[in-house]
């Protein structure tokens, strides 16, 4: 089995941190391109341009109702055409 490495955070309390020193008014002045304006936040993104919304279920059709009842018709005997 390979030997154990330390954690990266045991390695990074071991070390001294670095040490910082502010620039001089001069230096600041002088270097102008040290000073790099804050980054514009990015664009929100733009929602999609068509939205699929999923279909609405079928309506289910009302039953189709009866024809209203005709009255009835009375039935006449038909003749044949006698003289009369």
């Amino acid at each position: 089995m390979a030997r154990a490495e330390p954690r990266p955070a045991a390695r990074r309390a071991a070390r001294p941190a670095p040490v910082e020193s502010a620039p001089s008014a001069e230096e600041a002045s002088s270097n102008v391109s040290a000073t790099v304006p804050a980054p514009t936040p990015a664009p929100a993104p733009a929602a999609p341009a068509a939205i699929v919304a999923e279909p609405a279920p079928l309506a289910v059709p009302a039953p189709i109702a009866a024809p209203a009842p005709q009255p009835a018709v009375p039935v006449v005997p038909v003749t044949p055409n006698t003289p009369q």
